[in-house]
């Protein structure tokens, strides 16, 4: 009796006695070793016999017999080319459409690492035609983008007041833009002569009236802005921004306008923001945080990062009020801000501030804090030429450089120890005036809140020594108006 070359089954031969024998144990094999095939869900209609193997033609998973049960099967190949795989979808090509086609319906869409995606045109998340949240993970992918922006995020108020659930998560990727001018995604309308000019031109992604995306990109070039927060006719709220610029060919790492700024209806607020600036992720060239009649209610902005040469790491004009601030920077030059505080009457965030330089200095050759808020009160470290400023009739101060002073702490609407001396006029707080500059004593500030007739704002105390009943306190900003708190 003959066999067949690769399975081994019975051929028998012309004339062979009992023939069906052979035949029958045949067929016996086949329902052990021929494949079966059916969905997923039908794979408990199976016997799963030992060394039987199941394929799911919706899943694409295969199992194995064992005699009890199916048991998936654990395969490595050397490649695999797939458009899904446990519902992880990855685009069939390079272009705009075949990203679209694959965030259809939500869901997670990776792309490619090492590979260029090429988009001609703009991809819009828009929460009034999604009923499911999309997440894409573009680590070490390119996209290369001739449209402005190439993510553009529309509101999500409907029946305008109700919240939309569905959200954007965005992680990874570098995007190389069509150039600063060429858009006009960054629109803004209503910016004041004192605030850094922004014009129109393009930007990566841009959040109108937006809420609670996660937006972290490795890079952004030949753009305006990398992430553009706006708020159009509402306000945007609780959305986690991070992305890394170059500092030659894009303006704003972040770029967040209120309504003031674009002139629109739009609100200030933007609660809940959270802004994260790592090392070695670039910054922009005129400001690495451009924060333009947008107030930070809540939420943080942590930065640790270089400043730009010729402009702000971070611009400040709107309400920080519970913000958590983080900061520190180093290699700027002589024409860099670290922040700069302008409005009036804000909320002073809780703050920590660590500036060095690139030597054994203390401080870079930026121009530290500059604040032009008289109610506001922060602090940096500095040396002779550095340190925090106010304008012409607000309140200014230096605190040197030395052992320990790297790392300030700031919490509001709290007394403030920031020193061993006192003073209404700007003056070294430490060592250069003969004191020590330890930061738990004598020297004071306080927050009147307006009660018993007297003026509310922030005060100091114009005496050294121990603060008691009827000391002098200063309010800062109008020396002439002077109280006693207790």
């Amino acid at each position: 009796m003959n066999e067949t070359p690769n399975h081994g089954y019975n051929v028998p031969d012309e004339g062979t006695t009992d023939w069906h024998l052979a035949l029958n144990e045949n067929f016996e094999r086949f329902d052990t070793e021929v494949e079966i095939r059916d969905t997923e869900a039908n794979k408990g209609d199976y016997e799963p016999k030992d060394g039987a193997k199941y394929e799911a033609t919706d899943s694409g998973a295969v199992y194995l017999g064992n005699g009890n049960s199916w048991v998936l099967a654990s395969r490595r190949v050397h490649s695999l080319e797939a458009e899904s795989i446990n519902s992880v979808k990855t685009p069939s090509g390079t272009d705009i459409e075949s990203f679209r086609a694959a965030a259809e319906g939500g869901g997670v869409v990776r792309l490619k690492p090492g590979v260029t995606y090429e988009w001609d045109e703009t991809f819009i998340f828009d929460p009034e035609d999604r009923d499911s949240n999309l997440r894409v993970e573009a680590h070490r992918a390119t996209i290369e983008h001739d449209s402005d922006p190439a993510v553009d995020v529309r509101t999500i108020y409907r029946d305008g007041s109700n919240l939309s659930p569905v959200t954007l998560t965005w992680s990874g990727g570098t995007f190389r833009g069509p150039g600063a001018n060429n858009g006009s995604s960054v629109d803004p309308d209503g910016v004041p002569d004192y605030a850094p000019s922004v014009e129109t031109g393009s930007c990566v992604f841009r959040l109108t009236d937006a809420w609670n995306h996660t937006i972290d990109v490795r890079a952004c070039r030949e753009v305006r802005a990398g992430i553009y927060v706006r708020n159009e006719e509402w306000w945007s709220e609780a959305n986690e921004l991070s992305a890394g610029a170059n500092a030659d060919t894009v303006d704003f790492c972040y770029l967040c306008l209120g309504g003031s700024y674009l002139g629109t209806s739009g609100g200030g607020s933007m609660r809940g923001m959270q802004l994260k600036h790592d090392w070695g992720s670039g910054k922009g060239s005129k400001a690495t945080i451009y924060q333009g009649g947008a107030g930070f209610h809540g939420g943080n902005v942590y930065h640790t990062g270089n400043l730009p040469k010729n402009g702000w790491g971070w611009w400040a004009d709107g309400n920080l009020e519970g913000t958590d601030v983080h900061w520190e920077s180093e290699f700027g030059t002589e024409n860099s801000v670290d922040i700069q505080f302008e409005g009036n009457t804000k909320t002073p965030p809780p703050f920590t501030a660590r500036l060095t330089g690139s030597s054994d200095e203390a401080v870079g050759d930026g121009g530290g804090i500059v604040n032009n808020r008289y109610q506001d009160v922060f602090f940096r470290q500095g040396g002779s030429e550095m340190g925090m400023t106010g304008a012409d009739g607000k309140k200014g101060y230096r605190i040197p450089a030395g052992p320990g002073n790297d790392v300030w702490s700031f919490q509001s609407p709290t007394m403030l120890h920031l020193g061993s001396v006192a003073t209404n006029n700007p003056s070294d707080l430490g060592a250069s005036n003969g004191r020590d500059n330890i930061g738990n004593e004598h020297t004071e500030m306080r927050f009147h809140n307006g009660s018993g007739s007297k003026p509310v704002g922030w005060y100091w105390w114009d005496e050294d020594g121990s603060v008691s009943e009827g000391d002098r306190w200063v309010k800062i900003g109008d020396p002439s108006t002077v109280i006693s708190p207790y």
